[in-house]
């Protein structure tokens, strides 16, 4: 028995006292207090970062005034020359039909 006791009496200074005990409740206190800041301020940084976000968003989605609208679209109108008189005439690039191909001198004319 004196054995037994005179191992809890050699393990009593190694234990905690009160005021150590006091040491790692403000410890604690402090880290809880950290934690819950970091917290709100993580909340409040998500949620301002959200709403910029879709404040973002909702203005990408409107239509912006600053682009023009035609009130009334003008029709486009196009004007085609008249119809080429029975005498043909020859443009530059242009081929006249075979009937109005002439042969030239010494050439057998196209059938």
């Amino acid at each position: 028995m004196n054995e037994r006791v005179a191992k809890l009496e050699a393990l009593i200074p190694t234990l905690a006292t009160k005021a150590d005990i006091g040491e790692v409740r403000g410890d604690l206190h402090k880290m809880d207090a950290s934690i819950v800041r970091w917290m709100i301020a993580t909340i409040v940084g998500l949620f301002l970062g959200f709403a910029g976000l879709f404040f973002t968003v909702s203005n990408l989605m409107k239509p912006s005034s600053s682009t023009v609208t035609p009130v009334s679209a003008q029709p486009i109108i196009i004007q085609v020359p008249a119809a080429p008189s029975s005498e043909a005439r020859e443009l530059p690039g242009h081929r006249p039909a075979s009937s109005q191909i002439q042969p030239a001198q010494g050439e057998k004319p196209p059938k």
